[in-house]
């Protein structure tokens, strides 16, 4: 479902090539932080979790503001609800992280590789930032550093959007 949901918008900003060498990477990011903490552990990792939690985190990095179709049930009340990818994925990391650490410290052991999961996300996150950093993938101009730093969207981008509002009379991208 990760990649269904996620995956699709970082491919097209990254393309092809670059989406499949960065989910690969993270990976293998993710797997290393597995086997780090867990190096003489007999049970055999394997699975793509870490690749696809780098996916997630190279979301994050490059469509924090992105709305996510959340489904919910709490006993008979059963709905839907849109959130921002921030504090959908942030939440869900948090909780990984979380994880990952009682994993570390032996508190816990439930045949899941949390640890690949959040080093996978690491990975993305970082992997994320040096692209649009180096220049190599386009910025749409708010990455979740903007986001934790307060900046606004690109302004350009909000008087283009409210110039299109005002200067049509069936609204933003509406017919005539």
């Amino acid at each position: 479902w990760f990649l269904w949901i996620f995956g699709d918008n970082v491919e097209l900003r990254l393309g092809r090539l670059k989406y499949l060498f960065c989910y690969l990477v993270c990976g293998l990011g993710g797997t290393a932080c597995h086997y780090y903490f867990f190096m003489h552990s007999p049970i055999p990792t394997v699975g793509a979790s870490g690749a696809i939690f780098g996916v997630l985190g190279m979301y994050l990095f490059l469509f924090p503001n992105n709305r996510v179709r959340c489904f919910y049930f709490f006993f008979l009340l059963v709905g839907s609800m849109e959130i921002r990818a921030v504090w959908v994925i942030g939440l869900w990391f948090a909780k990984e992280a979380f994880f990952s650490y009682l994993a570390a410290q032996g508190a816990m052991e439930t045949g899941v590789g949390h640890l690949a999961h959040s080093g996978g996300f690491a990975v993305g996150v970082a992997a994320s930032w040096l692209l649009v950093l180096s220049g190599v993938v386009a910025s749409d101009g708010y990455s979740l550093l903007d986001w934790l730093l307060g900046r606004d969207p690109v302004p350009e981008r909000k008087r283009a959007l409210q110039s299109g509002l005002q200067g049509r009379a069936g609204g933003f991208m509406g017919g005539a």
